[in-house]
């Protein structure tokens, strides 16, 4: 027999991953929610919602590419480019609460 790709585990995976990325956020001083139905409502893209003005895809893996692990072995960013590709950047967790801290302040000076 067949098994489906995704379903109600995968979904509930999902979800655990969305609640802990916001705790995580919460814990660290950044108000942040879960947007409600992400996946189901193409009119509210992202899964979570940081600071009403930034809005994060969430993605659980059993196991992340190699290149990504050692991008952040001993470095905050890892710019990672696919062939015929754009970039992509890749941060450690701690430096981007210091970078997005570091951002809401200069907006608060700004007004």
């Amino acid at each position: 027999m067949l098994r489906k790709k995704g379903g109600r585990s995968s979904k509930n995976k999902g979800y655990r991953a969305e609640i802990e990325v916001v705790k995580w956020l919460n814990a660290s001083g950044i108000e942040a929610e879960r947007v409600p139905l992400s996946g189901a409502d193409k009119n509210n893209r992202g899964d979570v919602l940081i600071k009403k003005v930034l809005r994060a895809e969430v993605k659980w893996r059993a196991k992340l590419p190699k290149i990504i692990r050692e991008g952040l072995k001993e470095h905050n960013l890892a710019f990672i480019k696919e062939d015929y590709k754009g970039l992509v950047v890749v941060v450690a967790p701690d430096f981007f609460i210091d970078i997005f801290k570091g951002y809401l302040k200069s907006k608060e000076e700004e007004l």
